[in-house]
């Protein structure tokens, strides 16, 4: 199996994703891709695809809309963790920033895996936002907000601190807000 993960250019929050999941799997079904998961950012959807080949993703594309990247999953990226963690979470792609996380997570240990987690967490509630879940997003936001407490230093050149400081106010105003980190 070959999995995708694609980004389509979008505007706003405002998108109906019941549409595009609907569009998507009659596209997709046609061509035997299955797709796991749509996740609706600012600026663009993504759409996380599954297939036995590569062909057959690829002949689902065109079909997606204006393709801004299209990432095959089985392939090496070389991606620097401490490069790529910031650009990922601010572009919006939160799953991918989890992804890229959770490997540096499984090697570290004490207060810094704890920081991991919370920022993984972070992440992870900011995916549910984006399958229009806010009952999930404040859930898990809180529980990472528990992960990050009295953590003031920097993961991955991540000000832990500010990021602690944007989950309390977004939790505080019950109402949810993307950010950026630094």
């Amino acid at each position: 199996m070959v999995r995708c993960v694609v980004l389509v250019e979008r505007a706003g929050y405002g998108v109906d994703r019941g549409s595009l999941i609907r569009d998507a799997k009659r596209a997709a079904g046609e061509l035997g891709v299955r797709v796991v998961d749509v996740r609706v950012a600012t600026h663009h959807v993504e759409y996380d695809l599954m297939a036995e080949s590569r062909d057959r993703i690829e002949a689902l594309l065109p079909k997606l809309g204006n393709i801004k990247e299209a990432r095959f999953l089985d392939e090496e990226t070389g991606w620097n963790p401490y490069i790529m963690a910031k650009q990922l979470f601010n572009q919006e792609r939160f799953w991918e920033f989890h992804e890229l996380l959770e490997d540096v997570w499984r090697r570290a240990s004490g207060r810094e895996k704890q920081a991991l987690n919370g920022l993984i967490l972070v992440a992870a509630a900011f995916v549910h936002l984006q399958r229009g879940d806010e009952e999930s997003f404040f859930r898990v936001l809180g529980r990472a907000l528990d992960r990050l407490r009295g953590f003031g230093g920097e993961v991955l050149g991540i000000k832990v601190g500010e990021v602690r400081e944007r989950v309390k106010e977004i939790l505080r105003e019950g109402r949810p807000k993307v950010f950026k980190i630094q």
